[in-house]
């Protein structure tokens, strides 16, 4: 059940966001020719990506019931169900993470082609509202609240970090293509720039979590969940490396040919790969004991 549990993790993790990263690619970074452009592929994007989060919400809420009932048999007992929703912390906090992943799917169906800043809305305060399950509310008081900004902080700033970087593959193809290479190149580096702070406050952040999580646990080279974290850290910062020849090596040789284009659309797809591990590890460790 704890594979389950984590592939359902992993699922609704990346849901979550992709969504948040494609729409605030779309409606805040991107130029309006640049957004319509891409808006037959950003909106298949996006309407799967909701439905993948609705889902996965409903089978890490049957997991979570298996996993604090008796197994498989409660995963689908409703009252088992019932009771999660409402007597846990879990299960109050999943009550809006459904509402939230429920209006994301009626937003991306529902608004038209065009869905302005309704689904990036959504889909922020629904990657936010992930941060009040898991080991940040393992803690109580003012270290409490510090503890769940700091994750909500870290979301969001992964988020955009990663969840955009589909967007650029999407975008570089639209380099040297008539009436879009402006449009193209201003979004390439509108996203550049915020990506320098939105990486900053991941790191920070990352960081903050790391000392709340761990800050009363004796360092042990034989904790799964302490050599999980140090492997995160490892490919994150392979990306950060990644990141930094992207901006400062790649992307200036764009406008000297194709070769350019080519060498950062490679570097951000490694991006990509390395993020999906990550994103794969953080589903585990949220299952582990900080031990």
């Amino acid at each position: 059940m704890e594979t389950a549990l984590s592939l359902a993790r992993f699922l609704h993790y990346s849901a979550a966001i992709q969504l948040f990263g494609t729409a605030v690619f779309e409606t805040w970074i991107a130029a309006k020719p640049l957004s319509d452009s891409l808006l037959s592929t950003s909106r298949r994007i996006a309407r799967f990506n909701a439905w993948l989060l609705l889902v996965s919400a409903v089978a890490w809420l049957g997991l979570a019931a298996g996993t604090m009932g008796d197994g498989w048999a409660d995963t689908l007992n409703l009252e088992v169900i019932q009771l999660v929703l409402t007597s846990t912390s879990f299960g109050h906090a999943w009550i809006v993470n459904l509402l939230l992943a429920t209006l994301a799917v009626g937003i991306a169906h529902g608004l038209g082609p065009r869905r302005g800043g309704a689904l990036a809305v959504c889909a922020t305060l629904k990657l936010a509202a992930l941060a009040f399950v898991g080991h940040a509310m393992t803690l109580s008081g003012m270290l409490g609240l510090l503890s769940q900004a700091s994750q909500v902080v870290h979301l969001l700033s992964s988020g955009f970090w990663f969840g955009s970087l589909l967007s650029v593959v999407l975008l570089l193809r639209r380099i040297g293509e008539a009436h879009q290479t402006e449009h193209a190149d201003l979004a390439l580096r509108r996203f550049s720039g915020l990506g320098h702070g939105a990486v900053a406050l991941a790191l920070a952040s990352g960081i903050a979590n790391s000392w709340f999580v761990l800050h009363h646990v004796p360092l042990s080279p034989g904790s799964s969940y302490q050599l999980l974290l140090a492997l995160k850290v490892a490919l994150v910062g392979s990306m950060c490396l990644i990141a930094i020849v992207n901006r400062y090596v790649f992307m200036p040789r764009i406008p000297k040919g194709p070769e350019g284009i080519k060498q950062l659309r490679d570097g951000t797809v490694a991006e990509l790969v390395i993020g999906t591990v990550v994103i794969a590890l953080v589903s585990v460790l949220g299952i582990l004991p900080p031990d």
